[in-house]
């Protein structure tokens, strides 16, 4: 059945984020990093659970097929979120002020890739000058959810004892509830699921048979 995973308000220009290769993650902010800042400031005040605005930027590992999701990411993987925190200050650019959200995801099943840790940080983009925020209406991910996901090393996360990653595209992730119901990574009302056939299709699926089409996939 496809469903929809967030509610939200009215697209917004971004002009504070440049996607870039950044070696091995999929969006990366401009700008140089330093102290913190408003945005973790605010994060860590109080944590919200929806971003108040969207940016659009363009994705450089675009996922629109299962064998996308696979050749694109470094790992896909089933896993549940067990706790959102502040996360890292991405510093100001000429558009605003950049902060993200750190999410520990238990790791359930690798479906693609080769992971031996229980756990995984999955940063994502969550603040722009204090203010709720995310790229191409992507959801957040909340605590307790169980994800889908294709996601890629992130350049620190590579240097770092602790595996960070970011999610491949905005399109690398759904939500799977204790039903067996699939819900794409987009927030309600913005069209950005209609726009991809392979989040339509792969939405109206089941979770096992999405499960099993990933790992054929693979």
């Amino acid at each position: 059945m496809t469903t929809t995973r967030r509610a939200g308000q009215a697209l917004v220009t971004a002009t504070v984020l440049l996607v870039t290769a950044c070696g091995s993650g999929g969006i990366a902010a401009t700008g140089t990093p330093s102290a913190p800042g408003t945005a973790t400031a605010v994060a860590k005040g109080a944590l919200p659970t929806e971003p108040a605005s969207s940016g659009a930027v363009r994705e450089v590992f675009p996922v629109d097929s299962l064998q996308a999701l696979t050749e694109q990411s470094d790992l896909v993987v089933v896993g549940r979120a067990t706790a959102v925190a502040a996360g890292r200050d991405a510093g100001s650019d000429v558009g605003g002020h950049l902060g993200f959200r750190d999410v520990t995801v238990e790791i359930e099943r690798v479906l693609h890739g080769t992971y031996d840790q229980p756990t995984l940080i999955l940063e994502e983009l969550g603040w722009k000058d204090g203010e709720p925020f995310t790229v191409n209406q992507a959801a957040w991910a909340t605590t307790g959810d169980t994800m889908l996901m294709g996601v890629r090393a992130t350049l620190d996360g590579r240097a770092s004892t602790e595996p960070r990653y970011v999610l491949t595209s905005s399109s690398a992730r759904f939500f799977l509830a204790a039903d067996g119901e699939v819900s794409d990574n987009f927030r309600a009302g913005h069209g950005q699921q209609e726009a991809n056939a392979f989040v339509r299709e792969s939405a109206a699926l089941t979770a096992d048979e999405l499960v099993r089409r990933v790992e054929d996939a693979g």
